[in-house]
């Protein structure tokens, strides 16, 4: 879970978001790319690719939305 603030006289929460990283650490050995989908039980705004590097790394890109604001997206990615 993240939660998104704004540093300044007062500091401001900008809403919050979450994702589950599991899939990310999973141990898929034939799969060199697995597609994660938005669904109730994440904050996903589209569909996330985890790809696997020829070095071996497994790489995540996500779009998140914000909650708790009136909106928001907030773009992170994972290794």
């Amino acid at each position: 879970k993240f939660g998104i603030m704004i540093h300044g006289e007062p500091m401001t929460e900008w809403g919050d978001t979450e994702i589950d990283l599991k899939p990310l650490f999973e141990k898929e050995a034939k799969q060199k790319k697995l597609v994660v989908s938005p669904c109730k039980e994440n904050c996903l705004y589209r569909d996330s690719s985890i790809i696997q590097r020829g070095d071996g790394k497994k790489v995540q890109e996500v779009w998140l939305k914000l909650r708790n604001v009136e909106s928001g997206l907030l773009e992170l990615q994972f290794e």
